[in-house]
């Protein structure tokens, strides 16, 4: 399973921390390797919704349909989560996104996980590996839109 996991910090609040990155279509907005998300069904950020998002990775560029399955609101001192799966046949994605408060202000953890299916799993290590550095720009990206969300706080 190819799995790439993160933790930042931000001078952000928690509540428009969690509700910018549980709509999920702001991801093309920090993830260099999705040049495109956009709602296609349901409430923005809510169990239910459905996110069309594009993958770009090398040469190949997949459409691939995530949905919120979970979320949890931020309250007091609880953390707030989404959590989104989309099938794509050959592989399983599953993206935690977590947001808690701390010290500064709040606290993202991002848990990505890249289930390989079938036949498709002789290639799991190489796509582990890949996604280590795709996770890293993701990474990155990330850290520079909490840093926008804080300067605008």
């Amino acid at each position: 399973m190819a799995h790439y996991r993160t933790t930042l910090t931000t001078s952000a609040p928690v509540p428009e921390t969690f509700e910018r990155l549980a709509d999920f279509a702001s991801v093309a907005d920090w993830d260099p390797t999705i040049p495109q998300a956009r709602l296609t069904s349901g409430e923005a950020g809510q169990v239910g919704a459905h996110y069309d998002v594009v993958v770009q990775a090398g040469l190949t560029r997949m459409t691939l349909d995530y949905q919120i399955v979970a979320r949890q609101e931020p309250h007091d001192d609880q953390p707030g989560s989404v959590m989104l799966v989309a099938d794509a046949g050959t592989f399983t994605s599953r993206d935690t996104i977590t947001v808690r408060p701390s010290a500064l202000g709040s606290e993202v953890t991002y848990d990505a996980q890249l289930t390989m299916k079938g036949l498709a799993r002789v290639v799991d290590l190489p796509v582990h590996l890949g996604f280590q550095v795709v996770g890293r720009l993701a990474e990155a990206g990330l850290r520079k839109e909490l840093d926008r969300l804080a300067a605008a706080a």
